[in-house]
């Protein structure tokens, strides 16, 4: 599935996009998405505005790049977990990871929030999400011993909880740290996860 569309934002393999992507995450956090103006987001890179433009017509297209490069970076993962010695235990690790960053969950606070009122922006993070799904599948047939259709009609829920989860607990953690509620949390994926270990044993 395809969840960057390119028709808004000049030059998304430009290597100075994750660059400028990391520059201006505060600005979402601290003013929000339809609080942040191009002007703020151009000064918080370091740009002017003309040359900011060259890169981002729009808010919008700032949240494409977004999307794309934090699926690079799960891309990454992914990767890194099927080729593992032990691939659930990595996953249980990279899950741990994500469901605890703070900073990137105040962003994606902010960017469901967009989603509730733009839905090209809810079209975003729910492509998102299928993808991620999609790929907690393969890992859970590769660690079952399953085809890919048997592991997507036994544990499509559990990859659905997985990222629900995860996704609800790091945007919770932006308004409050609660480490009893991420400690819960990651014991109710645990079990899942062992759901699908125990079915290759």
């Amino acid at each position: 599935m395809n969840v960057h569309s390119q028709s808004d934002c000049n030059c998304p393999t430009d290597l100075r996009v994750p660059e400028i992507l990391r520059a201006i995450r505060h600005i979402f956090i601290e003013k929000g998405f339809d609080g942040a103006s191009m002007q703020d987001l151009a000064r918080g890179s370091g740009m002017s505005a003309g040359n900011f433009y060259r890169y981002f017509r729009s808010k919008n297209a700032i949240i494409e790049a977004m999307v794309a490069h934090d699926l690079g970076e799960f891309r990454d993962d992914f990767a890194r977990i099927m080729t593992a010695d032990d691939p659930m235990a990595e996953l249980r690790t990279t899950i741990a990871r994500h469901l605890t960053a703070q900073d990137q969950g105040a962003l994606w606070a902010e960017i469901n929030a967009a989603a509730l009122r733009k839905p090209e922006i809810a079209a975003l993070c729910t492509g998102m999400e299928a993808w991620i799904t999609d790929r907690l599948i393969e890992i859970f047939a590769h660690v079952a011993h399953l085809s890919e259709d048997a592991a997507r009609a036994r544990f499509t829920a559990h990859a659905g909880v997985v990222v629900m989860s995860v996704k609800a607990t790091a945007i919770s953690r932006a308004a409050a740290t609660r480490a009893d509620v991420d400690a819960l949390m990651l014991r109710m994926i645990e079990g899942l996860l062992d759901e699908v270990s125990h079915h290759a044993d």
